[in-house]
């Protein structure tokens, strides 16, 4: 039985023509891309923090609107459809708007 040799050109096709070793090329890229995922989440809390009032005003209206879903479902469930146009024109005719038939 015979051994296949590969070609010396091919045994070093893949190497890198400046010399530098594979690992060290591997970890170079890992630690530059550990370094641009701090400057991403150091920018993103950054900005977070500039704008900290918005992001509490979203969160107290996402939590309203959950803890209202479940009687607006309700509503919509049981109420009938003629209380629903009245309270809606009453709503409208609070904000001086003409009442439609919709």
């Amino acid at each position: 039985m015979s051994v296949r040799r590969m070609p010396e050109r091919a045994a070093h096709a893949d190497a890198p023509a400046d010399g530098v070793p594979r690992w060290i090329r591997k970890y170079g890229t890992i630690a530059w891309l550990f370094i641009g995922i701090v400057i991403v989440v150091g920018m993103a809390v950054f900005a977070t923090s500039r704008i900290q009032i918005v992001f509490i005003a979203v969160f107290i209206s996402l939590v309203v609107t959950s803890v209202l879903d479940p009687m607006v479902t309700w509503l919509a469930r049981y109420v009938p459809r003629g209380w629903r146009r009245c309270w809606r024109c009453s709503a409208r005719s609070s904000s001086s708007q003409a009442c439609s038939r919709t």
